[in-house]
């Protein structure tokens, strides 16, 4: 038994209608898919504002009111073991953004992202690669209104290039995505496609090189976590030398006499300005 509605996401007394519709026909809600949405192509500087807002209501305020109306019966329902489901179709570019030209698209995918892992309940997004469906092609992708010469012809090009060549097979992946849905406790990141993968790890590794600069840069060992002091490092403040800050005989104390101050480091060259009150060690 099965039941279509036509919803305007955009006004919330639409989705809610639907919503009370449809526990009124099944009495309940097990899984919610949230797929509805399009992808706006174009730098800023292309983009209306009107065409910026339009995007993220449909994508991220769409997904937001589906929710809102749902969670009350999405709680109380009791047929998984475990609780219902929301799945949000996301993308990669949720989560690297450095898909040129699409930096609104990009945006809405990291704010449900961030929306996602919010819930008390079972909620997972899906980040998709490229799949052979017609997202790239006219309806489901917006271009801009004023756009640049230049831009438009890169646009293009990777437009051709990519359209009927993806790697994804949409008939696979839907499988994929209900399977995760019905598995006991889904984890809440999907990453579905080989590109996906393999621009999220790509991700995770530059993140974790900075997590690593950012040790050095605060004199902090990243592997044991202790203070890193040596005569290569000098501590300013404007009365001169922090005293103490030269007993490099005991880095510790000279450590943690640095995070009771607001200082400027000059380390290895590099002027590095900030003001904190506690550096955990």
């Amino acid at each position: 038994m099965s039941k279509t509605l036509q919803v305007d996401l955009t006004p919330d007394e639409s989705v809610k209608n639907s919503i009370n519709e449809t526990i009124s026909k099944f009495t309940r809600i097990d899984i919610i898919i949230n797929n509805a949405g399009y992808s706006q192509c174009g730098t800023i500087e292309e983009l209306t504002y009107k065409e910026i807002r339009d995007n993220f209501e449909y994508n991220v305020f769409g997904v937001i009111s589906v929710i809102r109306n749902a969670l009350p019966h999405l709680r109380i329902n009791k047929f998984f073991a475990n609780g219902p489901r929301i799945i949000n179709i996301s993308s990669i570019t949720g989560f690297i953004g450095s898909f040129t030209g699409f930096s609104i698209y990009s945006s809405t995918k990291f704010a449900l992202e961030g929306l996602t892992e919010e819930f008390g309940i079972h909620a997972s997004t899906v980040l998709l690669g490229h799949f052979r469906t017609s997202f790239l092609k006219k309806g489901s992708l917006a271009v801009p209104s004023h756009p640049i010469k230049e831009n438009t012809a890169i646009r293009k090009a990777n437009e051709n290039k990519i359209n009927g060549n993806q790697q994804g097979d949409p008939v696979k992946g839907c499988k994929v995505i209900i399977d995760h849905a019905l598995f006991e406790n889904p984890k809440t990141h999907l990453f579905l496609g080989p590109d996906s993968m393999k621009h999220a790890q790509s991700k995770i590794e530059s993140i974790q090189n900075d997590i690593k600069l950012n040790y050095v840069s605060f004199g902090i060992d990243p592997i044991s976590n202790e203070c890193l002091i040596s005569p290569n490092f000098k501590t300013l403040t404007s009365e001169g030398i922090i005293p103490g800050s030269n007993d490099w005989e005991n880095p510790s104390q000279t450590c943690k006499r640095l995070t009771e101050l607001g200082i400027e480091q000059i380390f290895n060259g590099f002027l590095i300005s900030y003001r904190f009150k506690y550096l955990t060690l």
